[in-house]
């Protein structure tokens, strides 16, 4: 039998917070408490204790300095696209027509042509991805100018895991590199 004062596990529970009413509050919320995390240090019975130590005060010191106003900034413009979700999906979309101009792909499905959502829409249908393979199986043959345009850096493949049914082969580009590591 272990005694009652031994504890069997190592949660610990945060105080009850104030309802949140925005999601800047949450954030600054859950930051505050990485930080408050970072200076908590076991005691050899188990039980935790905020002692500050320098890294706990370098943590706050960049925290309240650079982090923090950092995401406050990435926040405001993430709220701001909310607000203007219309005006943000025409950028993306003009953004991603632009970037397929010159690609088989764009030429096959007049990307010149669409100027407005419908026309994306009509022009574009959705589709499953062997749909897409030709076009892919074409850059795998060394044509990147199927699906990117000229100069954009193919870095590799990457084989999906196959829970569809079989393997897929995707294409790896700079740019898509630099969008997935930004998100």
């Amino acid at each position: 039998m272990r005694p009652e004062s031994v504890r069997n596990d190592c949660s610990m529970t945060a105080p009850a917070l104030k309802p949140l009413t925005t999601p800047l509050e949450e954030f600054f919320s859950r930051a505050y408490f990485v930080i408050v995390l970072s200076g908590l240090e076991s005691e050899p019975n188990g039980h935790t204790m905020h002692r500050p130590n320098n890294s706990s005060r370098l943590l706050n010191v960049l925290g309240r300095s650079c982090l923090l106003p950092y995401y406050r900034r990435k926040l405001r413009h993430f709220e701001y696209s909310l607000q203007h979700a219309r005006h943000e999906q025409d950028s993306v979309r003009t953004r991603i027509l632009n970037y397929g101009t010159e690609t088989a792909f764009g030429r096959d499905f007049k990307f010149t042509q669409i100027q407005t959502r419908e026309d994306f829409r009509r022009q574009i249908p959705i589709a499953e991805f062997d749909e897409f393979a030709p076009y892919i199986d074409r850059v795998a043959a060394g044509e990147t100018t199927a699906l990117f345009p000229p100069g954009e850096s193919l870095l590799t493949f990457v084989e999906t895991s196959a829970t569809s049914g079989h393997a897929k082969i995707l294409p790896v580009t700079q740019t898509w590199f630099r969008h997935y590591a930004r998100d």
